[in-house]
């Protein structure tokens, strides 16, 4: 997901981009990109020292551990969805109980007191 978002970051902000021309008239985008990575370059004037220019290094060692951290986040919740078992059916909220389930081979519950 870093390095996805640094092809993000060239295709938008870069010169060399091949949208580079369209993006001059259009920046809601531009702009939107990068408020939403505002602490990588905060990390990149860190490193620099200097607050008129940030490192280059600084700014892809913070997207890298910023978008390395929301990926980490998804992968995490995706896994965790899909491990998730299905309990025992339930009878609505209003009907009061459990309803009873076919029974497994080799597997009887006890009966209900």
């Amino acid at each position: 997901m870093g390095l996805l978002s640094l092809g993000v970051t060239w295709l938008l902000v870069s010169e060399r981009s091949p949208f580079y021309q369209y993006f001059i008239w259009h920046v809601e985008l531009p702009n939107r990109w990068v408020r939403l990575n505002i602490y990588p370059m905060f990390l990149g004037i860190a490193f620099s020292g200097n607050i008129h220019q940030g490192s280059l290094l600084g700014y892809v060692i913070g997207m890298l551990l910023q978008w390395g951290a929301v990926g980490l986040v998804v992968g995490l919740l995706v896994v965790r969805r899909s491990k998730r078992k299905p309990g025992p059916p339930f009878v609505s909220e209003t009907g009061g109980g459990r309803r009873r389930v076919p029974s497994r081979p080799g597997f009887d519950p006890p009966p209900p007191a």
